[in-house]
């Protein structure tokens, strides 16, 4: 799993950031891999996927978002390229998870990289406008383990699928 986070500073209507209510949602996916489960955060001087759960929990909980723009297409085609470097044995998921306006541009681009190269990786994009992101972890666990549990028009309404 390769997530690329591209969140602001906003508070919800408790008045909690929201990038802390995805954090902890991001942890709680986590705890729900197996073992042989890698798992990549954006950052661009991170170039390493972790397979421990403590290092896995770490890279999340030292997220914090960028004062400045974060160039989304080179976040994009890091994360894919990243992913497409690990075993192909396994199923390979990349989260883009947004509460700012979606380029939908360079999730193209992305998406016709994965294609012309055969990287075979399943792009999503989470735009947090759409979804309660206290709801996060049972979104993203449904669609990692391809359970949707009948909730087949619910998460295609709340997921922008890019494939």
């Amino acid at each position: 799993v390769g997530i690329v986070l591209d969140i602001s500073l906003r508070h919800n209507k408790e008045d909690k950031r929201i990038v802390d209510i995805v954090k902890d949602q991001l942890v709680k996916f986590v705890k729900t891999f197996d073992d042989e489960d890698y798992f990549y955060v954006f950052h661009e001087d991170n170039l390493k996927t972790f397979y421990k759960r403590g290092q896995q929990v770490y890279t999340i909980s030292k997220y914090q978002p960028s004062e400045l723009e974060v160039d989304l297409l080179f976040a994009l085609k890091q994360t894919l390229y990243i992913l497409a470097g690990e075993d192909d044995d396994y199923l390979k998921f990349m989260y883009y998870i947004t509460d700012k306006k979606v380029n939908e541009h360079f999730i193209k681009k992305v998406e016709n990289l994965n294609v012309k190269d055969g990287y075979e990786i399943k792009i999503e994009t989470i735009d947090l406008s759409k979804i309660n992101p206290q709801e996060l972890t049972s979104y993203l666990t449904g669609v990692h383990n391809g359970d949707t549990c009948g909730r087949e028009s619910e998460i295609k309404d709340i997921f922008s699928s890019t494939n």
